[in-house]
């Protein structure tokens, strides 16, 4: 059986979730945590780089995460081993894919996503807010070039290993 989202009711300012990575629910507009403080491991939240990128790492159950938009760009590594994944991108047919230890999720600021999964997981969530993602890209040579693409499951060494630098 799949956990169900808690209904998280709380104003968008508020201190006591303002430090956690955050998005917004599709269907009602509510904006919650991106997982339960209960599933919550270790976090970020008094790291002196917080206005530009937060860190979180999760314990979650099998869960049916609803419709959501992420608030800033979100970019998530599978602790635990595999594991099937069935997710929906921007309104996009749903899709299946196994996810091994190591590997990358990226979810654009803005973009809706739904996901699934059977088994416990182990993530660790990056948020990289837009506006530090704009000064990135405003030092690239070609900054044109440039784009937030959501992505399931791909391996990349260099996005594994500066994650769990963080």
């Amino acid at each position: 059986m799949l956990a169900k989202h808690p209904a998280i009711g709380h104003d968008r300012d508020s201190p006591r979730h303002s430090s956690r990575i955050q998005v917004v629910d599709v269907a009602s507009g509510a904006l919650w945590p991106v997982a339960h403080a209960d599933r919550l491991v270790l976090a970020s939240d008094h790291a002196p780089w917080q206005d530009s990128r937060l860190v979180e790492q999760l314990r979650k159950p099998p869960f049916e995460e609803p419709d959501n938009v992420p608030r800033a760009h979100h970019i998530g590594i599978r602790l635990s081993p595999p594991s099937l994944l069935a997710y929906r991108i921007a309104g996009e047919r749903p899709r299946r894919q196994l996810v091994g230890r190591g590997g990358v999720q990226i979810a654009p600021a803005g973009v809706p996503k739904w996901s699934r999964w059977q088994e416990p997981v182990g993530t660790l969530v990056l948020a990289l807010k837009p506006a530090f993602v704009q000064q990135a890209e405003s030092e690239c040579a070609h900054p044109d070039r440039c784009e937030f693409m959501s992505r399931r499951g791909i391996r990349d060494p260099q996005i594994l290993h500066l994650g769990l630098a963080l």
